[in-house]
């Protein structure tokens, strides 16, 4: 049975697994509180990376010594593991204590555990409440989510437009050999290029294209945030880009071609993203080009789709901003931009 209390609990647990976005790969983002049967807080835990003990077993740890669990609710975010991997099962642990009580955001999907750690925790006699702030958790964990229910990552689409839809001016064709007409417009303003690089760090895998890479040759860290920079993908069909370029620089790059992508999918975007899910990639954020973008529009494989216009910047003439591919959920002022959200509405 659902209590008041209930969801005040939860959201603390949402809160200290959010607070570790973009460090879990490839495990869930999971917070978990201890509370005593009077209702007061006793420890918190959550989980910091893969390999480390889970969100549960650190509240746990954390718990005073001499502390009485009987009758106390622990809370978490995802369905306790039931499974040995590189750390043991947390609702064993957690049915090994007085507590038996235990409240769930939802259940995981992970073929692992999937409905086992539920099933144990029962067994032994624990209360197990499910369903507690499921939105707003499975929102949280989107990207865990949508690698076990769809097997492909989640796709977060990026770009920034002039006011009259341009993303650039007119450079070169983008070969190795004409790489030579300046930079890229800076079109975005100061509290967009944070935001950028904020929302990098929380992603897995940054994605570009061949003509970014070559014409822009960005760094694709996050220099401007707090936070991990995501393992950088280029999509070089014709495998034509010099090893001198930045993105080569780190040793863990995924340089993909046409020679790796496999047969038997209906488009280019469904090889490249069959291809980073074999990798063990759950997330990425695409940065390339109008083209790059249209690839994965066109075959419907995306997520989200966060624009920056800027209100400042306008181009005579130039290339060609992919189309916003349905109507916005959300727009916000930024300064000198306005960003409009798009979320991709799964039937």
């Amino acid at each position: 049975m659902i209590r008041p209390e209930d969801q005040i609990w939860m959201k603390r647990c949402l809160d200290l697994a959010s607070s570790r976005t973009g460090y879990t790969y490839p495990n869930p983002l999971v917070g978990s509180v201890i509370v005593s049967i009077e209702g007061q807080w006793i420890a918190e835990g959550r989980h910091e990376r893969a390999g480390e003990p889970h969100a549960e077993r650190m509240a746990l740890a954390a718990v005073p010594k001499g502390t009485d669990l009987e009758g106390a609710t622990l809370y978490v975010n995802l369905e306790p593991c039931a499974h040995h991997g590189r750390t043991p099962p947390c609702a064993h642990a957690i049915a090994e204590t007085p507590i038996k009580r235990v409240v769930i955001a939802h259940r995981d999907p992970n073929p692992l555990v999937a409905g086992k750690g539920i099933a144990h925790l029962e067994s032994q006699g624990v209360e197990v409440v499910c369903g507690v702030l499921e939105l707003e958790a499975r929102w949280l964990n989107r990207r865990f989510l949508c690698a076990m229910e769809y097997q492909r990552p989640y796709i977060v689409l990026k770009w920034a437009q002039c006011r009259n839809g341009y993303v650039d001016h007119l450079r070169s064709h983008g070969t190795a050999e004409d790489a030579s007409l300046g930079t890229s417009r800076e079109i975005s303003g100061r509290r967009a290029q944070l935001y950028t690089h904020r929302w990098r760090a929380e992603e897995q895998a940054i994605f570009v294209g061949y003509r970014t890479a070559l014409l822009d040759n960005p760094r694709l860290d996050v220099r401007h945030w707090e936070g991990e920079s995501p393992r950088i993908v280029v999509w070089d069909p014709k495998g034509q880009l010099p090893p001198s370029l930045r993105i080569f620089e780190r040793n863990d790059t995924l340089h993909l071609t046409e020679e790796d992508l496999p047969d038997g999918l209906p488009s280019i975007a469904h090889q490249l993203t069959h291809i980073l899910y074999q990798k063990g990639i759950q997330s990425v954020f695409i940065e390339g080009g109008p083209a790059t973008h249209q690839l994965f529009l066109e075959a419907k494989l995306w997520d989200e789709c966060r624009i920056f216009t800027s209100n400042a910047v306008g181009l005579e003439h130039g290339v060609r901003a992919a189309l916003p591919p349905c109507p916005p959920s959300e727009l916000q002022n930024l300064d000198t931009d306005t960003l409009t959200l798009y979320k991709n509405t799964r039937a």
